[in-house]
């Protein structure tokens, strides 16, 4: 977890990675009862909430599939690439396991998951590739202040 605050910019940013806990949902339900707990607290002002959740939004809700609809409830603007961050090997669906939350001060102009840019390969299984999750890029508008 990494935790910015830019003051001159005026903006909060948390970067996280939640264990792959398949095996011990409970401990899924404890990050993410965390992570609600701050950005409940991180909403009142300019932030940012992204990274690996490990958690696909179709998952069920004892997977913490729900949590996002929670956060969205709660005011929080959910980039939602298409495609998928993630696949399972043996030609199995794709998964949506990175995310990106924008407090209301924001608008998402856009997002995608990047696999791949001028010859580097961000995501893939073969020994060049940087990571087995694809890069998320998303493009957002600051919303001018008062709104």
């Amino acid at each position: 977890m990494l935790h910015v605050r830019a003051r001159d910019l005026e903006l909060d940013i948390l970067g996280l990675r939640i264990p792959d806990y398949s095996r011990t949902p409970a401990r899924r339900r404890e990050c993410w009862d965390w992570i609600e707990s701050v950005a409940r607290a991180m909403l009142l002002h300019p932030s940012v909430i992204l990274g690996d959740f490990n958690t696909d939004p179709t998952y069920s809700p004892a997977r913490c599939g729900d949590r996002f609809r929670r956060m969205e409830a709660e005011g929080w603007h959910h980039a939602k690439p298409p495609g998928s961050s993630y696949w399972t090997p043996g030609g199995g669906r794709g998964r949506q396991l990175d995310h990106a939350f924008f407090s209301p001060h924001f608008r998402i102009a856009g997002a995608g998951y990047v696999r791949a840019s001028n010859g580097f390969a961000f995501a893939g299984k073969g020994p060049d590739a940087l990571s087995d999750h694809a890069a998320l890029l998303v493009e957002v508008e600051r919303l001018p202040t008062g709104r």
